[in-house]
C-alpha cells in the first residue's frame, strides 16, 4: 500500500478557513483516485452472511466459493442463479451445478470443503 501526502499551499490573500465539507470532498476525490484499479474490500460481518458462521477469518475461502456463484450467474444470465447458489452457505445443488457448469469438476471436493468450513465456522 502506498501512502501519499499532499500539501496544498494557499497564498496568504486566500487564507480563509476551509469548510469541513470541502476537506471531505478533497479527501474523497484523492482516495478515489488512489484506489482506482485496486480491489479494496468493504467491511462486513456475520450478519451479512447469516448462513455462513465461518465467514469472519476465512475471507479467502469465501471469495473463492463466492466467485463460483458470480461466474455461474454470468454464464446462465439468470438473476436468481447467484442467490440460489449462495443459499444455505453454498450447500445447495445449485452450487454443485455451477461448479460443473464452469468445468471445474476436478476441484469440486476443494470447493465443497471450503463451503463446509464456512458453514461450520472452523478452519
Amino acid at each position: 500500500m502506498y501512502v501519499v501526502v499532499v500539501e496544498i499551499k494557499i497564498p496568504k490573500m486566500y487564507h480563509k478557513p476551509i469548510s469541513s465539507i470541502v476537506k471531505i470532498l478533497l479527501f474523497t476525490v484523492l482516495m478515489a483516485s488512489l484506489s482506482e484499479g485496486y480491489n479494496i474490500p468493504l467491511a462486513w460481518g456475520r450478519r451479512d452472511m447469516p448462513d455462513c458462521l465461518g465467514v469472519l477469518g476465512n475471507r479467502d475461502l469465501y471469495d473463492d466459493v463466492s466467485r463460483i456463484c458470480s461466474d455461474c450467474q454470468n454464464v446462465f444470465r439468470d438473476k436468481n442463479v447467484e442467490s440460489k447458489c449462495r443459499s444455505d452457505c453454498f450447500s445447495t445443488s445449485y452450487f454443485e451445478t455451477c461448479i460443473m457448469a464452469l468445468d471445474l469438476a476436478e476441484k469440486i471436493s476443494d470447493y465443497k470443503l471450503h463451503a463446509s468450513i464456512l458453514k461450520e465456522g472452523k478452519k
